[in-house]
């Protein structure tokens, strides 16, 4: 048997074999084994029929999969460094809020908005590796994997990425379908005797560190991507091409190598992609004659063009591409918007050939580039910040007049407009983020500036669009803070802006329920006459956060209707908020059944009564099995309750009575779904022959 995978492994993680993860899957097989690379073979089998329930309809148990890889690599909330915090308290101090202590509730809700971005960016990488490319042998899916759980950012000056350790706060980095196509594909090929003809890559892959290879793969896209761009064949003698639903593969195979950056490189996005709508894409001649050089790719929603994509940097369109793509959009019902951005891209392109070309530029030109000028990509275009770094602003009355719907161009003035505070209002009073620590548009100085920071706080158009950022109602003046509108506008964009409002307005329906309509949570600043007195506030906050149930009065938690009313609306599958429903009602029957139908761990939270009812407990066993539990001795004896629990987890052999251990019926069905279950079976049974056989059928 070929264990070059395994070998390869054990070459970068010596005492792999010895981990627990590997040691309790030889543990769970029928047979152990001293070879270390049989060992890890088996705990690649294992994580292969994990990934059977991430390829099927097991959503319940998937989640409880990711929960678990969660746990072990999101960061927690003791583990974010003290620096973090100091760093956070530096930017507000520079932006003229004075020294700000972070209290334990801030950190508390600040470190979940950090664990919930890093679940999100890993959950990314556990289902491209486990759902969208099972193809690949599970020892190289589980290499990437763990090199992937080292990386911290990308540094393209570099070409590599930083380390990431236990306290690293930012998600982890983003999944690039085709460089990390090229790495895990040539290490497979490596280790399987097949040719790589790059040395350089023959190295790092020798190497086994899947950050450099990963990095390495990127940089030589990047490279590709630039050699496309100069190698410019027969641009007006292209050919459209048509992509619709199905095409998924032949899409892939016609941009794989080109080094476009585009996401759908990745057969699994382009037939998500494709799923929704058709794709356009532009191909030009190759040095062959062939028609296999993509240039653009204008893709479409439910029969709208979702965004059109060229090869230059940020994904824009190539100078010569503009025309050509404004006349296919020609074809398109919503055409208007995207002819708006091809007519932009047009004169762009004409201004700078002048600039280029040293010829002088008009009036008109010189207002143009300063105008929001709108591009395919989905940065602004590189080309204007060159031609506003050549062509900066120096008069005092165009600068009121540009600011006023451009703030950027903040950043190309003299310097003494820059620090002309009149300026920087007027800029400020239409987009608040340029006072932002990380914006380049406002000296440090200017952002700490006492006179106009307290100008701004006092101004009413100021706060209304600035009060659901991080400036913040939190820093308004007492009067912005009892202005309806200003707060208003911020609860819609940020619920959690309530915490800051007069307390005549944490009161007030109309802002409250605005609040809780963005973030039920909101209801730990609702003011005491609406939280105590209000059924309608607290209908709507725990539909939209069910754990505020915390937050109400026991009247309410133990409101049927308002329970009811989170059990209709909320999708979680375990249900925690049910710690908080009132004593009263955890012994109703029909609501704690519903409960259980729905909610693994409903039984935990029952009255003592009903987990001696047995309809009761048959719901919540067969949802979950292991509910068994929580069941009275009584039922615990009952074979009817058992064999519904242990058909749904035969796990949940281990709490019945022992009589019904020695139940041959009972025994069979626990081991119907898992052998490894025959440890809760009494000792007399196991010797068996049906028993053998079922257990050995696992």
């Amino acid at each position: 048997m070929n264990y070059e995978g395994e070998r390869f492994l054990l070459k970068l993680y010596k005492d792999l074999d010895k981990s627990s993860e590997v040691k309790h899957a030889d543990k769970k097989s029928n047979k152990n084994s001293g070879n270390k690379f049989e060992l890890l073979r088996k705990y690649f089998d294992r994580l292969e029929r994990q990934e059977k329930i991430f390829d099927g309809d097991h959503l319940e148990m998937e989640k409880y999969l990711k929960n678990r890889y969660y746990d072990k690599y999101v960061i927690k909330k003791a583990d974010i460094p003290d620096s973090y915090w100091k760093f956070q308290q530096k930017i507000a101090f520079e932006r003229g809020y004075g020294h700000i202590e972070y209290t334990s509730n801030m950190k508390s809700k600040e470190a979940r908005i950090l664990i919930k971005e890093q679940k999100k960016s890993l959950e990314k990488w556990i289902d491209y590796l486990m759902k969208e490319n099972t193809t690949y042998p599970m020892w190289t899916r589980y290499w990437a994997f763990q090199g992937m759980l080292k990386l911290g950012r990308y540094d393209k000056e570099k070409h590599a990425y930083s380390k990431r350790s236990k306290e690293t706060v930012t998600p982890f980095i983003d999944i690039n379908p085709e460089a990390l196509a090229l790495t895990i594909g040539t290490v497979q090929n490596y280790y399987e005797g097949k040719e790589v003809d790059d040395s350089e890559l023959v190295k790092l892959i020798e190497s086994g560190n899947f950050g450099k290879i990963y990095a390495y793969n990127m940089w030589n896209l990047l490279e590709s991507e630039k050699q496309n761009n100069k190698n410019k064949i027969d641009t007006d003698q292209g050919i459209w091409q048509i992509f619709k639903k199905g095409d998924a593969k032949k899409l892939v195979k016609l941009l794989e190598g080109k080094g476009t950056g585009w996401c759908i490189v990745g057969e699994s996005v382009a037939k998500e992609y494709l799923n929704r709508g058709n794709m356009h894409i532009y191909f030009t001649k190759d040095k062959k004659d062939n028609y296999t050089i993509p240039r653009v790719c204008i893709r479409q929603e439910d029969g709208l063009i979702a965004e059109v994509r060229g090869i230059e940097k940020d994904q824009n369109l190539e100078a010569e591409m503009n025309d050509i793509t404004d006349k296919k959009l020609d074809e398109f019902k919503d055409k208007k918007e995207y002819k708006k951005k091809a007519h932009d891209m047009k004169i762009l392109t004409e201004i700078y050939n002048k600039y280029e070309s040293k010829q002088s530029l008009t009036d008109s030109d010189y207002r143009f580039i300063y105008t929001d000028v709108q591009g395919f990509g989905w940065c602004e275009d590189p080309r204007l910040d060159e031609l506003r770094s050549h062509y900066p602003i120096t008069d005092e009355k165009f600068a009121f007049e540009v600011v006023k719907h451009n703030y950027k161009s903040l950043k190309y003035m003299s310097e003494e407009l820059k620090n002309n505070k009149d300026i920087i209002f007027e800029a400020a009073r239409n987009n608040c983020y340029i006072l932002e620590y990380d914006s380049e548009y406002v000296s440090n100085k200017m952002k700490s500036d006492k006179e106009l920071l307290d100008r701004l706080k006092n101004d009413k158009k100021f706060m209304i669009q600035a009060a659901g950022s991080l400036i913040g109602l939190q820093y308004a003046s007492d009067a912005i803070k009892s202005d309806k509108d200003v707060v208003l506008a911020a609860v819609q964009r940020n619920g959690r802006s309530l915490r800051y409002a007069s307390d005549d307005l944490k009161n007030d329906k109309d802002v409250v329920l605005a609040a809780i309509s963005q973030y039920g949570g909101a209801l730990s600043y609702v003011g005491d006459e609406l939280l105590k007195n209000d059924k309608e506030v607290v209908l709507i906050a725990t539909r939209k956060d069910p754990s505020t149930l915390r937050e109400v009065s026991d009247e309410f938690r133990n409101d049927k209707e308002i329970v009811l009313n989170i059990l209709k609306n909320n999708s979680d599958a375990f249900g925690d908020w049910l710690q908080y429903v009132g004593p009263n009602l955890r012994g109703d029957k029909e609501l704690m059944i519903k409960m259980a139908k729905k909610y693994y761990h409903a039984a935990l939270y029952a009255s003592d009564e009903l987990k001696k009812d047995k309809d009761f407990m048959l719901a919540a066993v067969k949802k979950y099995g292991p509910m068994l539990q929580y069941a009275s001795d009584e039922l615990k004896k009952d074979k009817e309750v058992v064999l519904a629990a242990v058909r749904q987890y035969g796990g949940a052999l281990l709490y019945a009575n022992d009589e019904l251990k020695k139940d041959k019926e009972v025994v069979l069905a626990a081991l119907s779904t898992g052998a490894d279950h025959i440890r809760f079976v009494d000792p007399e049974l196991q010797n068996d022959e049906d028993v053998i056989k079922a257990s050995k059928l696992r």
